[in-house]
């Protein structure tokens, strides 16, 4: 999966290395451009199932400028033995390219010679979003994709009202990129719809970083998790995480690791 940084990548190398890449940005022709730019800029007019909702504009934790980056540069973080390709939107989210050819459906996206390498910490400092529509159709339906193998996902149909959405994730319609026709052709679509954000995976890239299912306990993190941030010495309190926990059972520690 990829999505965005801000110093060169050759492309052999990006390409020699294990493809993973998120949720494109935008389109395919200068019109099609002109409008994801505008869509990811400011707050998006979309419909769930079949009710139009304005979503408010709040306080972003990042945003591109912060790293030398702007709105729809494609970023992959250096020094790691993480190869996935991302693109930031202005409103401080990011999203995965799952694989070479969903990237290769943005040709005006340069490819992998455009791809900015950029810090973990610059990488994490974005969201990661797996929630998309068609703005080449201007489908105001919204999907949620589930990264089910290493280049491979499905989409389910995110069946919310936006109202309802927004009350789960204040944030929400700020983490919805828009896709063309060729990615939206290319997943798979499950018979099965979110009914909750709850529902909607959570992509990390480090194996075992999201809980698992253990006995009848299970645990998943929540759609309101706080982005990335920075803890001094002397701070006493923090957020540092927000879990799902679900099942019958007793959980009587949380162990982080940075």
């Amino acid at each position: 999966m990829i999505i965005a940084s801000a110093i060169d990548v050759q492309p052999q190398d990006r390409k020699n290395s294990k493809n993973k890449m998120s949720n494109p940005l935008n389109g395919t022709d200068n019109v099609f451009k002109k409008g994801i730019s505008v869509l990811t800029s400011v707050a998006t007019l979309v419909s769930l199932s079949g009710a139009a909702f304005l979503a408010p504009i709040g306080t972003m934790a990042a945003v591109p400028s912060d790293y030398g980056l702007t709105e729809g540069n494609t970023i992959s973080a250096t020094g790691t033995n993480d190869p996935d390709v991302y693109i930031v939107n202005a409103l401080g989210y990011k999203r995965l390219f799952l694989n070479p050819v969903i990237f290769s459906f943005y040709g005006h996206l340069g490819g992998f010679a455009n791809v900015k390498s950029v810090s973990a910490a610059a990488r994490d400092a974005f969201p990661t979003s797996g929630l998309f529509r068609n703005c080449e159709t201007n489908d105001q339906a919204v999907w949620a994709v589930e990264v089910n193998g290493e280049d491979t996902g499905v989409l389910h149909h995110v069946a919310m009202s936006g109202d309802a959405a927004v009350a789960q994730d204040a944030n929400f319609f700020k983490k919805v990129f828009c896709i063309n026709n060729n990615e939206a052709n290319w997943y798979p679509k499950s018979s099965v719809d979110y009914t909750s954000l709850s529902q909607v995976p959570v992509y990390t890239r480090v194996p075992g970083a999201t809980p698992t299912p253990s006995g009848a306990l299970s645990a998943s993190l929540a759609a309101d998790n706080p982005a990335s941030g920075t803890l001094v010495a002397s701070q006493a309190l923090a957020d540092l995480a927000h879990f799902n926990v679900s099942g019958s059972g007793v959980v009587t520690s949380v162990e982080l690791k940075r």
